[in-house]
Formats: C-alpha cells, structure tokens, sequence
C-alpha cells in the first residue's frame, strides 16, 4: 500500500514537472498540451497503475483543459475486476486525504479549545454517547488527535454506510484494535469521529464550520 501511495505521489510530481516544463508554444496550443497529457496519464491507465484521472488546465484564469481518463472504480475491495467499471468524468469529486486532518479538523478543534468550548482531554463520551463503553469510555479527545484512541486506522466505510450518520455509527460500533494510550497507529476513523463532535460542539456541519471558524 506504501509502495502504491510512494508511487502516486512521484507519479503526481513528475507528471507536474513535465507539464511546467513544457515550452509556451505547447501550452499556447490546446492540441498540443492535450497530445503530451494524453501521452502521460493515458498510458498509466494503460499500464494499470492508475485506474483513472481527471485534469484540469487553467491560463490567465480560463480553462483551456478539461479531460477525464480511464475508471472511477475499476476494482472491487478484493482488487477483483469490476464487471462494468464505472467511466472516469470530469463531474466526479476526489478525496483530497489527509489534508483535511491537518489544515480543518485539528485546526477546528484546538479553535473549540481555546474558546472554551470543548476540553482535549474531555472524554469522547461527553459528546459521543455511543462512546460511554467499558472498552470506549476512557477515550479522549487528545488520544483521537494524538492516535493512540486504539480505533481502527482504516476500515471500507463505504461498503457499510452511505451517509455520514452511518459512518458515525459503524465507529462506535467497531471493537477497538488496541487498549486506550497503549500504542500510536495513524487513525483515519479517529479523525472521522473528530469530525462528528466538532459538528456536535459547534451546531454546523464540518464544511459550514471550517469555512466560517475565523468568525465563530
């Protein structure tokens, strides 16, 4: 899995590279440009590394490139192929990771703490009650931020859950990996659950929030 992130992100930078490097006259010439990105993202599509792309070109504030590649989903969570993988479009939203946890979440969070709001060291119960456990009570805000909460790093949410409640309710249904502070595993699921008592606390959605947060 490290291998495949490793290999999207210099994947990611050389395809930059090239881009930037190309001369004027190339970007100036749409059949051009869309010739050299067609050479690069095609053929991973091709060569199976990527499942799909899509990319957009702007100059001088216009779009003078917009183009999808290859699937959406092109296999299943065993990596069996799909039967009829879903076409890549121009339309689809892609996860921007783990940004989120850094530049929203935590962000949001320590905002919540500092007016008074919320406590790091609350317990998750206090405001998840589904987390008021044996095994879950003990459970803090700092362990979510810090990773050592003990919940699960990953988990295919979106084989079980379609809506953001659901999710909700599938973490706190999940048994813990290991006990409370024993160990530090990077927690996606943790940070989910930041989310949801965020959106608690502060009576708005997460996007509402982190967009409105210098004025709360």
């Amino acid at each position: 899995m490290l291998n495949k992130v490793l290999y999207t992100g210099s994947f990611l930078l050389i395809f930059t590279l090239i881009i930037c490097a190309q001369p004027s006259s190339v970007i100036n010439n749409n059949s051009g440009l869309n010739r050299t990105i067609d050479s690069i993202l095609q053929k991973q599509v091709d060569l199976d590394k990527i499942p799909g792309a899509v990319i957009i070109i702007k100059k001088d504030g216009k779009i003078i490139t917009r183009k999808a590649y290859g699937y959406a989903m092109k296999y299943d969570f065993n990596h069996s192929l799909i039967k009829k993988p879903e076409k890549m479009s121009v339309r689809h939203m892609f996860d921007i990771a783990s940004l989120t946890k850094v530049i929203g979440t935590t962000t949001s969070i320590m905002l919540l703490h500092d007016k008074g709001l919320l406590n790091i060291d609350d317990p998750v119960f206090k405001y998840v009650k589904a987390f008021d456990t044996p095994e879950k009570k003990r459970i803090t805000i700092r362990n979510l931020l810090t990773h050592t909460s003990g919940i699960y790093e990953w988990y295919p949410m979106y084989y079980r859950a379609s809506q953001k409640e659901e999710c909700f309710r599938l973490i706190s249904d999940l048994p813990l990996k290991f006990p409370v502070g024993e160990q530090r595993k990077y927690s996606d699921l943790g940070f989910t659950v930041l989310g949801e008592i965020i959106e608690i606390v502060s009576g708005q959605t997460l996007d509402q929030f982190t967009s409105l947060a210098p004025a709360f």
